[in-house]
């Protein structure tokens, strides 16, 4: 599966590194959150289709009203829209609140909104059907029972995935070119503010140094001058050392005119 959650970039979880994507991802879940769901007795009365709510005490509205002791429907609802939007999918643990193997025609007494990255799907060979039989889980424990769950057991949620139809495709992953810039942006304007707004610069002499030397260098530089609060502090250079500010700077590169661009 596509998933930039594991990306080697560094955008290891764009929802909480991204404003943006925060922004548009918590809305979607927000708004999916928000509906209602109220389920119906099918009716066999032309003029009422639809038929009547079941009520509050039927036991599949009960399971959508309060799906485990740790959250209700509309948690329910924005958790899965966060996962289709980070990895493509979400999966849905159908169980019977007893760690166990639910029974056949039983009906499930909790869901549990299980992490995408951290399961994956056994199939059968291709010399039979080839589909999902059980989704396992990809770091195993200890002491813990149901690590390989019955397909029957789970519901899973995609965006279609040409490249693997048995999982989902991220409808970030053709921004992940722009989510890496802006993150790498970021992470520069970040470190020039702690280096005191100062892009760095080159020490030269023309004696040779020894390794010790030049670490000593610039660990002495670095103690007084790195950091907002040291910024403007005199510099005293010795032993025909010399020092060449680094001409780069943010307004040559453009970085949070770029970043403006990306947002809009």
């Amino acid at each position: 599966p596509i998933r930039l959650r594991v990306d080697e970039s560094g955008i290891k979880d764009p929802i909480k590194q991204n404003p943006w994507v925060y922004r548009g991802a918590t809305l979607r879940a927000s708004a999916l959150g928000s509906i209602p769901l109220t389920i119906y007795r099918k009716s066999n009365d032309p003029a009422n289709p639809l038929g009547e709510p079941v009520g509050p005490d039927n036991e599949i509205q009960k399971l959508f009203n309060v799906v485990n002791p740790n959250m209700e429907r509309c948690q329910l609802f924005s958790g899965t829209e966060l996962f289709m939007i980070e990895d493509g999918e979400s999966l849905w643990y159908m169980n019977n609140g007893k760690d166990e193997p639910r029974k056949e025609n039983e009906l499930p007494k909790e869901i549990t909104l299980l992490d995408p990255e951290k399961w994956e799907p056994e199939k059968e060979s291709l010399e039979k059907t080839g589909m999902i039989i059980a989704w396992v889980k990809k770091d195993k424990q200890e002491g813990k029972k149901r690590e390989r769950l019955e397909a029957s057991e789970v519901i899973q949620f995609k965006f279609f995935n040409t490249s693997n139809p048995f999982r989902g495709l991220s409808p970030l992953a053709p921004l992940a070119s722009s989510l890496r810039q802006d993150w790498f942006a970021s992470q520069f304007n970040e470190a020039f503010f702690k280096n005191g707004a100062d892009v760095g610069g080159i020490f030269m002499t023309e004696k040779k140094l020894s390794a010790d030397q030049r670490d000593e260098v610039r660990m002495s530089s670095e103690d007084r001058h790195v950091g907002a609060d040291k910024r403007g502090k005199e510099m005293v250079l010795s032993g025909g050392l010399k020092y060449d500010r680094n001409p780069s700077n943010q307004r040559d590169m453009e970085f949070v005119e770029q970043k403006d661009r990306k947002s809009t």
